[in-house]
């Protein structure tokens, strides 16, 4: 399973056909498959994305935040909606994502800026 994920990231297959595979090969539900395959593949972009801007704070003392940017449809939780527009550090992000598990379901974004 760990080859699937990773092939998909690098390859940039969407998280759909991840799930195909995954509810395949692990005769799961199409729908808990599609939990796992969004789970991770979103997780391994955003680990890359904080991974980056630590590098490039670090290596060319680059003061870079992440600016939280939230879909505000009605049905956002308030949590996001209080977090929209601002920013925050990675350590911060990594902090509020670990917290909560919502964050995966959310439709948002964190931006370099």
């Amino acid at each position: 399973m760990v080859r699937s994920h990773t092939d998909a990231v690098a390859c940039r297959v969407n998280s759909r056909e991840t799930a195909s595979v995954i509810s395949k090969r692990l005769d799961v539900s199409m729908s808990k498959a599609k939990t796992i395959a969004q789970t991770e593949q979103v997780g391994a972009l955003w680990q890359t994305q904080w991974n980056e801007t630590d590098w490039a704070g670090d290596r060319l003392g680059l003061n870079i935040g992440l600016m939280w940017l939230s879909a505000l449809k009605p049905t956002t939780r308030s949590w996001h909606a209080s977090r929209h527009g601002k920013v925050y550090t990675t350590e911060q992000v990594r902090t509020s994502v670990q917290r909560t598990a919502t964050v995966i379901t959310a439709i948002a974004a964190r931006l370099r800026c």
